[in-house]
């Protein structure tokens, strides 16, 4: 279980950025560049969905968890594309995903 938090020796993010890099590569089979919202292989609205979902008592290992996430974050707005509506909720930048993501460890 340690291996999933901030070794506090030494506070390496070796970690931390290759579980970025894992959701980026899994993310990444949704991208499309030019449509504002993730690729969308789900023809069933999510109610729909989620009631065939059943959790687990027992855990999962971070991969399953990750493929999970991205499977479902299919059709989200990608709030970065030109298309958007960054006045109506402006993207966060890379420096506050960071700074944010980094003091919550």
């Amino acid at each position: 279980m340690k291996e999933h938090f901030i070794n506090p020796e030494d506070m390496g993010i070796e970690s931390l950025i290759e579980g970025i890099k894992m959701l980026h590569q899994k993310f990444s089979q949704y991208f499309d560049y030019e449509n504002p919202r993730m690729n969308n292989d789900i023809h069933s609205n999510y109610a729909t969905l989620l009631e065939r979902e059943n959790l687990t008592e027992e855990g999962s290992t971070v991969n399953s968890v990750f493929d999970d996430l991205s499977f479902y974050s299919q059709a989200i707005l990608k709030w970065n594309h030109h298309g958007a509506m960054i006045n109506v909720n402006p993207p966060p930048t890379i420096a506050s995903v960071a700074a944010g993501g980094y003091v919550s460890l």
